[in-house]
This record gives structure tokens, C-alpha cells and sequence, in this order.
């Protein structure tokens, strides 16, 4: 089954009148119809920040699309390298927009601001989309209208050629379960497809957060709307060395900003206070272990001390040791924990 969807046109008028008066009446010219631009159904939005090697790849994945009614906005966050270059050679298919570097959040929401579509789509630079990814996505939300976001999986895809599936989304039952302790959706915004109104409702993407966006803007989207999940494999997520989520110091302090951000909504509107003092609490201690084994002692000691007071995988037993060995350390005994139990962080 095929996707149909409204071909009218928006009409205005011209009208242009003779005022010329004659004896007997004025002549008037006839109306003239200007037929306007059509919006697209779908915009696509790329956001890209020195990408250019696979830029081009993302571009071709969506003009290769089976459903043809979109328009693609590349949004170029300050790139360094060849991406005005490469966006040149698509330039009678895309609209390019140059702006200032700001943050992965900041293109998107430039992007949002320039979309006409009525539903909206992103694309990773660097990720691909199978040719039926608008399609299949577009035809069921249109034959379910009570959802108006949906999420396709995603699967691996690494620069030796090799490739895994991402595992499966939640179901809708168990979706604030995984919420509070992670970005549970495998593809991320390159699977994602809502309509337009939606991110009027919540607000766009956060560039207060260099990561976690996604994590962010879902769980305000889940507080609001349903969200519909596919089984189809339709997105491809490359692996390399450049990707951003490879910092890890930076991951772990945005998680616990978006955490922050949400206390409130998982603890008191949701009912879910242990799951985030878990969850908090787990990253608290993550964080202090990531600083322990780079013997930044003075950064590990105040976080794994926090972590006491929340729960988490790693039980009280385990903080006490950690938090130990980091203050022994600190006091400059460390070269006889080396001798006794190698590394910093002995705790698995």
C-alpha cells in the first residue's frame, strides 16, 4: 500500500484593476490565480559539525527515499572541514544553512525554525536510512493518529564493514522504567518521526546540554504523548573514532544534568522517587570512579561521597571501598594500594 496525501495548491489572488473611469463604467482587468509554493509533508533535518566525509552518504540515503514529498534542511554548526563543499554539490535539492558553532541542540532547533513540513524528521550526519524509512514510518502513524511519534530500530553499522542489531525499544508498558535510568530508544533521532506540533507543545532540543539531548526532549515527549515503537530495522547508526558520545567525562556530567533537570517529574508527578535516586546514584558513583582511575582524587572524593546517600546497582559495600581507597590515595598512600591491588579502582 502506497502513501496518498493532499496534491491541492494554496492559491492567492491578484487582483489589478483599471481606475481609469470612462463615461459609461471603469474597466476592471480579470483575476489572476498565483499559484504559491506547497509545503512538503515531511521536513528532514541534518545537522552537521565537520562531517563531511559521510555527509554525503546521509544526503543520498534520504533522496533515495520512496516517499518523495520532503525537503531537506542541512544545517552546518560552524563545520572546519569540506561540509560547505560537499552541501554544494546537492544545492538544487537541499536547503544549506551556515551558522555559528552552538551545540548539536542548537542546529536542530535552527532546523525546526526553517522546516514547513508537518511532520519532522533528523538525520545524523553520519548515519543512513533504509530507502522505505519515511514510507513504512509515515503510513503507520497515518493509519493510527492517536500517536504522533513513532521510533524505527536501528542497527550498527562499523568502519570494518561488520554489523550489529541495536537491541529492541521498550514496550509502552515498561518505557519509564528505562526512562529513568537511560535513552532507552536504540536509533535515537535518526529513527525518530513526529509531528510538527509536537516540539511546540514541549519546547525544542536543550543546547544547555551537550549530550543527553535525546534523553532530554524524549522523556518531556513520553510525559506528554504516546509513543509508538516499530520493529523494522530502517536506520543505520555508524561506529568511528569521531563520535561525540566518546567523551565519556562529558556523557557522565550530562546525564546527571538531565537528571537534575527531571527530579521533579519522576519523583513527584511519576511516583518513581526510588528509580531516580538509583539511578542518580549510579551515576554519582560512575563519576567518581571515572575520576579515581585517572587519580583525580580531589574531583572523586566529594562524588563518590554523594553517592552514599542514593541506591543504585553498586550497593553500600562497594561505595565504602571506593570511597576508602580514594581517600587513602588522596593522603599519599597510593604507590602501596598499587602494590596490593594494581590500578585505582578496585572496585569491579
Amino acid at each position: 500500500m502506497s502513501i496518498t496525501y493532499r496534491s491541492d495548491h494554496s492559491y492567492g489572488h491578484c487582483l489589478m484593476a483599471n481606475r481609469k473611469k470612462s463615461k459609461s463604467r471603469s474597466r476592471q482587468l480579470p483575476i489572476v490565480p498565483v499559484r504559491l509554493p506547497r509545503a512538503p509533508f515531511v521536513s528532514v533535518i541534518i545537522p552537521v559539525y565537520n562531517c563531511a566525509d559521510f555527509l554525503g552518504q546521509a544526503i543520498d540515503s534520504v533522496l533515495n527515499q520512496t516517499f518523495m514529498d520532503l525537503e531537506i534542511i542541512v544545517v552546518d554548526d560552524g563545520s572546519t572541514d569540506r561540509t560547505p563543499e560537499v552541501s554544494a554539490q546537492y544545492s538544487d535539492q537541499i536547503t544549506y544553512i551556515r551558522q555559528a558553532n552552538g551545540g548539536n541542540a542548537a542546529a536542530r532547533n535552527r532546523g525546526v525554525v526553517e522546516a514547513r513540513g508537518r511532520w519532522l524528521c533528523f538525520l545524523d550526519a553520519d548515519d543512513l536510512w533504509e530507502p522505505k524509512k519515511l514510507e513504512r514510518q509515515l503510513l503507520d502513524l497515518l493509519r493510527h493518529p492517536e500517536w504522533m511519534i513513532s521510533f524505527v530500530r536501528a542497527r550498527k553499522f562499523f568502519e570494518s564493514g561488520d554489523s550489529e542489531p541495536i537491541p529492541a525499544d521498550p514496550a509502552e508498558s515498561e518505557l519509564w522504567d528505562k526512562l529513568a535510568f537511560y535513552q532507552p530508544f536504540g536509533s535515537s533521532h535518526s529513527g525518530m518521526m513526529l509531528h510538527a506540533s509536537c516540539l511546540e507543545q514541549v519546547g525544542g532540543f536543550d543546547d544547555a546540554l551537550r549530550l543527553s539531548v535525546d534523553w532530554d526532549l524524549f522523556i518531556r515527549l513520553a510525559d506528554r504523548y504516546r509513543i509508538r515503537v516499530s520493529p523494522e530495522f530502517l536506520v543505520h547508526h555508524r561506529q568511528h573514532s569521531s563520535n561525540t558520545t566518546g567523551d565519556a567525562e562529558l556523557r557522565l556530567r550530562m546525564y546527571l544534568a538531565c537528571l537534575n533537570k527531571h527530579r521533579r517529574l519522576f519523583c513527584s508527578k511519576r511516583g518513581m522517587r526510588r528509580q531516580w535516586h538509583e539511578s542518580y546514584g549510579e551515576r554519582l558513583f560512575r563519576f567518581g570512579r571515572y575520576y579515581l582511575k585517572r587519580r583525580k582524587y580531589h574531583r572523586s572524593l566529594p562524588l563518590l561521597f554523594k553517592s552514599l546517600r542514593f541506591g543504585g546497582h553498586h550497593q553500600l559495600d562497594d561505595k565504602l571501598k571506593l570511597l576508602m581507597e580514594c581517600s587513602l590515595r588522596r593522603v599519599g598512600v597510593g604507590r602501596l594500594l598499587d602494590r596490593a591491588f594494581g590500578a585505582p579502582g578496585v572496585v569491579g
